[in-house]
């Protein structure tokens, strides 16, 4: 028999194992997992739409005055010649290039012929320093087609001829024999209506040697030239091509210059 003091002893013994084997069973223990926590978000600016912003109030501004528009023309004095068309003042007939008339209602220059050129001077007229107006009434014209007016002419050969084209050119010459001198070369009008039928106002100021352009109350250029300083007045008309060309002049008048 065991005796009881021995088997006490067996007991604990085997209870330790027993202690001993358990224990290392047990699963280690495992570290606690730590649960991220989530980042910090930065809160977007959203900029505040303003959708009837503010409008500025405009300062009031002082009402313009407007400058009254000037007479172009400069100081006239006494009436020299108002035009009545009388047959017994101008050249007048059938040439190789067109006919020359007068009537009641104004001289008319009509060109039949291919690129012809017709002109007529008054007769037994002498101008120095003036303002001429006249009114052209266009019937048919296109193009390079152009009607002129002659001034301070001392004969048919020697005079200042002014050009305007249906196209709308001005050209200011010296005739002086077969020698034709450009003054101003083509150059646009201003405020000038294009084509046919067309009544056109024109102008012109001859003082000493400067010379003035006007068309339909506007002022085209000027010009300095001291060749002629007097002379007769006259009109011209020509075809570009083989177009007949017709043109009629009327409400001639002279004025002096007041000085």
């Amino acid at each position: 028999m065991i005796s009881l003091h021995r088997f006490n002893h067996l007991y604990i013994v085997l209870l330790t194992c027993l202690l001993w084997v358990m224990a290392g069973c047990t699963a280690a223990p495992t570290a606690p997992t730590t649960t991220p926590m989530p980042a910090t978000i930065t809160p977007t600016v959203t900029a505040t739409i303003d959708w009837f912003p503010a409008t500025a109030t405009p300062t009031p501004q002082p009402p313009q005055t407007l400058e009254p528009t000037l007479d172009p023309r400069p100081p006239l004095g006494a009436l020299l010649l108002e035009e009545d068309y009388a047959a017994a003042n101008w050249i007048t007939g059938q040439t190789s290039a067109g006919t020359i008339a007068v009537d009641a209602n104004g001289l008319t220059l009509a060109v039949s012929a291919t690129a012809g050129r017709i002109f007529t001077l008054r007769q037994a007229t002498s101008l120095s320093d003036f303002y001429l107006e006249t009114v052209v009434d266009i019937s048919l014209c296109r193009g390079d087609d152009a009607y002129g007016i002659i001034f301070r002419a001392s004969s048919d050969q020697a005079f200042y001829r002014l050009w305007l084209t249906c196209r709308g050119a001005f050209r200011l010459e010296r005739i002086r024999g077969a020698e034709v001198g450009v003054l101003q070369d083509w150059t646009p009008a201003t405020s000038v209506p294009i084509g046919a039928p067309v009544s056109l106002p024109l102008a012109i100021v001859a003082d000493g040697q400067d010379l003035q352009i006007y068309a339909n109350g506007v002022f085209q250029f000027a010009i300095r030239d001291p060749l002629y300083k007097e002379g007769s007045i006259g009109f011209a008309a020509r075809a570009a091509g083989d177009s007949p060309v017709t043109i009629t002049f009327t409400k001639l008048k002279v004025y002096e210059l007041r000085k």
